[in-house]
């Protein structure tokens, strides 16, 4: 409980932590029926997807680590994924001596990660491999577009990428670079090619909807163009105890944990958060410099 200043009046402010055995609902509906949440400020039963990701968040599991019932994994399709982690990560450094620090991915580290899963003493894919090698049953998929003016009424282009979702992730990232007006200038003897857009911003954004998105609710990441602005919609609300405020500041929640060590592995992502400001630091430097 604090006191605040609000329009000259003081109101005191109340802070309810929220509980840890999620999800809690109406005894006498059931916890399919009786189960609700908060969406901008209306009070609505929870959809069947939220409900599971309530439940696993209660429980302190990730989607992504849980094991993918109908996929099996062979030792040879674990060299295979931790030679492509480690070429991905290679391929995103651009230092020699950062080249020389990447360690090789094993079976061992997948298994820290959640990207593999121990069962009965037998290695079993989680969902988080499914999603990194494309084999997911309903596997997700990135829906890019430009639009004529400033909303969905025209298009101009779109294009739809498939396959494992970090390959789908720079797909949707070079599309936009295409989209996407590009100067250049010289600087001395070279030439530097500058684009309307801050891309390391658009990267990042893109880069997090994969990483952060619900995989649990239906439906598919989209980034649209318009003429005056880049938006990325990303399936999944806001984690509980996550706020814009928050996300602002820094603070960060994996929603996926899984793929978020596998991003940042393969410098995807960074684990710490920074992202979000990062992005509003340089899209003011850009503004500010226009």
């Amino acid at each position: 409980m604090t006191l605040q200043t609000v329009e000259d009046k003081t109101v005191i402010m109340v802070e309810i932590a929220s509980g840890k055995m999620r999800p809690y609902y109406l005894k006498s509906k059931g916890i399919v029926e009786g189960t609700y949440v908060r969406v901008s400020g209306t009070t609505r039963q929870a959809a069947d997807y939220m409900l599971k990701e309530l439940i696993l968040e209660g429980q302190n599991r990730y989607y992504d680590c849980e094991i993918c019932e109908d996929l099996k994994v062979s030792s040879a399709d674990i060299a295979k994924i931790c030679e492509q982690m480690k070429a991905t990560a290679l391929k995103n450094t651009l230092t020699q001596s950062e080249k020389a620090q990447i360690k090789d991915v094993t079976q061992n580290v997948l298994l820290s990660w959640g990207v593999l899963a121990e069962k009965n003493g037998e290695i079993l894919p989680t969902n988080a491999y499914a999603l990194l090698t494309g084999q997911a049953r309903f596997q997700p998929i990135i829906q890019c577009a430009v639009f004529k003016g400033m909303d969905r009424a025209y298009f101009v282009d779109h294009r739809e990428f498939e396959g494992p979702v970090q390959e789908q992730m720079e797909a949707a990232y070079q599309y936009v670079l295409e989209k996407i007006n590009r100067g250049m200038r010289i600087q001395g003897i070279y030439r530097q090619d500058r684009f309307e857009l801050p891309i390391d911003s658009v990267r990042e954004m893109i880069a997090n909807s994969v990483a952060h998105r619900s995989y649990l609710e239906p439906g598919n990441i989209q980034v649209a163009l318009y003429d005056d602005r880049l938006e990325v919609t990303s399936p999944g609300m806001l984690l509980h105890g996550v706020s814009i405020k928050k996300m602002m500041e820094g603070y960060s929640k994996p929603r996926n944990r899984a793929i978020a060590y596998a991003f940042a592995y393969m410098k995807i992502i960074e684990k710490w958060g920074s992202g979000i400001p990062r992005i509003i630091r340089e899209c003011k430097l850009r503004i500010a410099k226009t």
